[in-house]
């Protein structure tokens, strides 16, 4: 959007390869759910699950980032 607005994007578009759209993708928790979980997951103890469960809720990360983020 950037680069069309400024005029920029028709000089390199035929030089730029787009990415596949993703359909595997999980759907997204209801309120409900979401509640549910973050009960469940406040009465485990664990002092570094709720802070990681809060935050793949919050940018909806996956796993595998997550846990490769530290």
């Amino acid at each position: 959007m950037i680069l069309r607005r400024f005029r920029c994007w028709a000089p390199i578009a035929d030089g730029v390869d787009r990415l596949a759209e993703r359909h595997d993708a999980g759907k997204a928790l209801s309120r409900d759910e979401e509640a549910k979980l973050l009960a469940e997951v406040s009465q485990t103890g664990s002092p570094a699950l709720l802070p990681l469960f809060v935050v793949s809720l919050d940018t909806g990360s996956e796993r595998g980032p997550l846990l490769t983020a530290a």
